[in-house]
């Protein structure tokens, strides 16, 4: 297939050309021509649009390569006329294709924020009202965030709104039904180009209601919950949700087997495809379909969908990890990344704090574990498979934060550490622990930013918290707008008395370099102080003894 853009260069013509089977292959010509006539165009319905990555079954990513056809369908079904929309999704995320070609398809503008503004739901709310954004995609958690902050604002342009990912019940969107807001649930993989299904939410929804269903087919498209004999299911059954139609991508780039494993023959209609989703789904009887989970280890934590095996080989580099295995466990604040490991023979594993540095030169940050629970051994069923059901649910005794608890010292501390127990759904918080050490993220430091101004009056930004992310450090900074300072700025409490003491940091090098070269004064720090009148040896001397006694190291 080919494509062909402009080049803007000194008036230079220029035709790029990607070639089948490697697109990684770009050939640039330099035409000079005069002509006011528009290039050809060798473009069909089944070229190449674009390739987007998602994570595989294997933990290697995998490139989708999606068709013109396909996405046109999409934009056949979704677009509408002179929009004015944001883009809110990062371009690895397929959505983002949605924001950008159905508003530019549509003669729209499309509004780029700063990407700070994307996770601070008064900013987006106030980027929202500024630009009279009528069209926008919102990740569910931020949903009710976004509704009363747009509350607060004399007018509300938004007329269409995009949402899915994660289920979403009646009153996270109560507001925004409340406004006459068109609001659309869409369920898809990339697989399938954006949106597979999807249901338009009634503006007379009942707020009680619980998860919101994802709709029926798109046109052209087809949905079949199958089950282990590949027969259809009845209505209310759960069923393996599998996908047809024009939606559906040519394949995965320069991988014909997961291809073919992916993408199968059709078993009612000769000739066509069916891609297996590796979801489970089930047919309500009003016809709309409901979204019930993942088949395989796969999960959706945030809005993103992380493949685990892609944790667990990133973890399994570090030599002091025998094996492991990840999962999402449901804590009462919402899902979360679990990381059981087994160390290596004769080793230790490393600290939580030292996992997630090692984790974070190869992983995205939404992919590192909030929890890493140390096993003897994984627990194992009859058929050597790691029975993931045995797997101990984390708690405070088997969870580190790798920081030794230090309580809170004065009121504001004090009610920062009550905060955090709140958003984090954890007990024992200590002062130097950090946020998103301890399952913090950026949805949730939203709701962090908004108690602390409810019951501190102090307005903290987003990005504080994230500069700040102890509570020792974020009181602090409460201190200074607010001016409690004297709350804050107490004494140092005095260590217990022992016989001998851990040495520090930086005592431990200094110790390491004295033995590597003897009468090493390297580090001595000679100084020389004149002292005027009659020195008094005496207090001298307890003045130092005083100093030794105050710093035993």
């Amino acid at each position: 297939s080919a494509a062909k853009v402009l080049l803007t260069d000194e008036g230079t013509l220029g035709t790029a050309r990607v070639f089948e089977g490697d697109i990684s292959v770009l050939t640039v010509e330099s035409l000079r021509s005069s002509s006011s006539e528009n290039p050809e165009v060798r473009n069909d319905s089944r070229s190449l649009a674009y390739v987007i990555y998602t994570s595989g079954s294997t933990g290697t990513p995998k490139g989708v390569m999606v068709e013109h056809r396909s996405f046109m369908n999409f934009f056949a079904h979704y677009s509408i006329q002179n929009p004015v929309s944001t883009l809110t999704c990062e371009y690895v995320f397929d959505v983002s294709v949605s924001e950008i070609f159905c508003t530019l398809l549509s003669g729209g503008k499309l509004v780029v924020p700063q990407k700070d503004i994307i996770f601070d739901a008064n900013a987006y709310a106030g980027h929202l009202y500024k630009h009279k954004i009528t069209h926008a995609y919102l990740h569910p958690m931020l949903l009710q965030e976004i509704g009363s902050a747009l509350s607060l604002y004399d007018e509300v342009y938004l007329d269409r709104l995009l949402i899915g990912v994660e289920p979403i019940s009646g009153s996270t969107i109560a507001w925004f039904c409340q406004q006459g807001i068109k609001i659309i649930n869409g369920y898809g993989p990339s697989e399938a180009t954006i949106c597979s299904t999807m249901y338009e939410v009634d503006n007379n929804l009942d707020e009680g209601l619980g998860k919101l269903p994802v709709g029926r087919p798109l046109s052209n498209s087809g949905v079949y919950l199958l089950d282990g004999a590949d027969c259809l299911v009845p209505v209310g059954i759960s069923g393996d949700l599998y996908i047809s139609g024009a939606g559906l991508a040519r394949g995965y780039l320069n991988n014909p087997a997961l291809t073919a494993e992916k993408f199968i023959p059709h078993p009612f209609k000769p000739g066509e495809r069916l891609y297996k989703t590796g979801d489970l789904a089930r047919w309500l009887p009003d016809g709309n379909l409901e979204f019930l989970g993942r088949i395989d280890h796969q999960l959706k934590i945030r809005g993103y969908r992380i493949e685990a095996g892609e944790i667990e080989q990133a973890l399994l580099q570090n030599p002091a990890i025998q094996s492991c295995v990840v999962v999402g466990h449901a804590f009462e604040q919402g899902k979360e990344l679990v990381a059981y490991l087994v160390a290596s023979t004769n080793a230790s594993l490393p600290d939580t704090a030292e996992l997630r540095r090692f984790l974070s030169t190869n992983l995205p940050d939404y992919m590192i574990p909030a929890y890493f629970v140390e096993l003897e051994t994984l627990p194992l069923t009859s058929s050597g498979k790691v029975d993931r059901k045995a797997l101990p649910a984390p708690d405070e005794k088997n969870v580190s934060s790798g920081m030794q608890y230090t309580a809170p010292r004065n009121t504001v501390e004090q009610t920062l550490a009550d905060i955090w127990e709140q958003v984090l759904g954890r007990e024992n918080i200590g002062i130097h622990d950090n946020f998103f050490h301890l399952g913090g993220h950026s949805l949730r430091a939203i709701r962090l930013v908004s108690l602390i101004q409810q019951r501190l009056s102090v307005e903290i930004k987003l990005s504080e918290v994230f500069a700040l992310p102890t509570i020792e450090a974020l009181a602090k900074r409460v201190a200074q707008l607010s001016g409690l300072h004297q709350m804050v700025l107490q004494g140092i409490p005095r260590i217990a008395a022992a016989e001998d003491y851990a040495l520090s940091n930086a005592q431990r090098r200094l110790w390491v370099l004295g033995k590597m070269e003897e009468n090493l004064r390297a580090y001595n720090m000679p100084a020389v102080i004149r002292l005027r009148g009659v020195l008094q040896v005496e207090a001298l001397e307890q003045a130092f003894d005083v100093l030794f006694n105050r710093h035993e190291t």
